[in-house]
């Protein structure tokens, strides 16, 4: 499934990653990064995102 949103090598992995893990339903399983751009990227690809904090 190929990402329309502009994303780094890593995030682009980890974000493919979350996605084979809900077996594409992102709805089904909530999204934590403290990293913006990643958190964007998941939210337009279906996930709840939750905040995250250090």
């Amino acid at each position: 499934m190929p990402c329309s949103m502009s994303t780094r090598a890593a995030d682009a992995l980890q974000l493919a990653a979350a996605i084979v893990a809900t077996e594409h339903a992102p709805a089904s399983l909530p999204f934590v990064s403290l990293d913006e751009r990643l958190n964007d990227a998941a939210a337009r690809e279906g996930f709840q995102v939750l905040p995250g904090s250090l």
